[in-house]
């Protein structure tokens, strides 16, 4: 059963949702939203655990609310009802066969809104062709418009709730770290400590976890999947552990890495220019600063300190955190692109507050140099920030 702390949380963004949504026209919300088993791929089902708490794992499931009422949740897979009608007392969840599923959304859509209602809508881009087919068809006179942007605004700024969750996924990377340097020297492949890395994470309650570990002389991007991860770590190799987890709706994520050995002049060198660039990054985490600043800096150092001569590449140096893995930010602004995808430069005033979390991993990969990453869950507060994550972060000799 949900909570009294939780509960009253979702009431109090119930109303605040229900504002914006008045504010456009309409009374109605529906919510396209695909369990946890996703991970790092769905945003939808972090709206949906923000909203409403729910969570259909590997199933999708529409959504549709209306204030002060219980939402109604549809779900085309049974378990998903009996998983319900035991924990979760806040929400009205129908089984639908999924033949039907759209038509039976739309169903009761028409039934709320009549012929020419406007309804919000969330999770559209995730929604699937066939549902999407059945929905509109059934609705040909209700007007649906993009309601995402306006709960980004809500979602921006933690409460104390979702701050303490992030306090726990933290903790939990930091337990991670520990078993995966402890097994760096176990004659274990990477995959089979990621393994146990993702056993330990599940065993102690996280909902979803994973990880990349490379391990090689010369770390060259993330490796998640087993067929990337079959060295067994050995003398001279970078180990670079990456953590993504999902803590009763909450996410935790954070980058390590180590040396087995004493590390050659170019995974030192690697590891200094990281270090320098989380550093820079750090300097610049203040309620009032622009969010802009943290890419710049960084992209400073990295320009002045990269090896010459190497083909370098690079993923996105932070992210906002929260109940998606890169948690949206208001009016869709991206700050921290992905430069392998040659997205345009951020060069709004969106400016750091208090309560926002984010995740600073400043990383490169030099081809036939080295590479290396760091990662922080850090909380902006009135007076600085707050890195929740504590593991070590110098580079450790294994």
């Amino acid at each position: 059963m949900i909570d009294g702390r939780l509960n009253q949380e979702f009431k109090q963004r119930e109303a605040g949702t229900f504002r914006q949504l008045r504010a456009a026209g309409s009374d109605t919300l529906l919510l396209y939203a695909n369990g946890h088993s996703l991970g790092t791929a769905t945003r939808s089902h972090g709206y949906a655990r923000y909203l409403t708490g729910w969570n259909s794992a590997n199933q999708p499931a529409a959504i549709i609310m209306q204030q002060s009422r219980r939402p109604v949740v549809y779900v085309p897979n049974i378990f998903m009802k009996f998983l319900a009608d035991e924990y979760y007392d806040n929400l009205d969840v129908r089984f639908v066969p999924p033949t039907c599923f759209g038509t039976t959304v739309g169903q009761h859509i028409n039934d709320l809104v009549g012929k020419g209602g406007k309804v919000g809508y969330i999770g559209r881009n995730e929604s699937t062709f066939a549902f999407e087919r059945q929905l509109t068809g059934e609705c040909t006179s209700v007007e649906f418009f993009d309601f995402e942007r306006s709960v980004d605004a809500l979602r921006t700024i933690k409460s104390e709730y979702e701050i303490c969750q992030h306090r726990a996924a933290a903790e939990l990377c930091d337990r991670l770290f520990a078993l995966a340097f402890a097994e760096a020297r176990s004659g274990k492949a990477a995959f089979q400590i990621q393994a146990d890395l993702q056993r330990e994470a599940l065993y102690s309650g996280a909902d979803f976890c994973t990880t990349w570990i490379t391990a090689g002389p010369v770390a060259d991007y993330s490796r998640f999947l087993p067929v990337e991860c079959r060295r067994i770590p050995q003398d001279n190799d970078q180990y670079v552990v990456g953590i993504m987890l999902l803590y009763q709706g909450h996410w935790g994520h954070a980058i390590r890495m180590g040396n087995l050995g004493a590390p050659n002049r170019a995974q030192s060198d690697a590891f200094d220019t990281v270090t320098a660039m989380h550093d820079a990054m750090f300097a610049h985490i203040r309620a009032g600063a622009p969010i802009r600043d943290l890419q710049e800096v960084a992209e400073d150092v990295l320009t002045t300190r990269a090896p010459a001569g190497h083909k370098i590449f690079k993923f996105r140096f932070a992210h906002p955190l929260g109940h998606s893995y890169a948690d949206p930010l208001p009016d869709g602004i991206q700050p921290f692109p992905q430069q392998y995808e040659q997205g345009p430069v951020y060069t709004g005033d969106f400016r750091l507050k208090p309560g926002m979390l984010l995740e600073i991993h400043p990383n490169f990969f030099a081809h036939d140099y080295a590479g290396a990453a760091i990662g922080d869950m850090v909380l902006v507060t009135d007076d600085g920030l707050e890195p929740l994550t504590a593991y070590p972060r110098q580079l450790l000799l294994l």
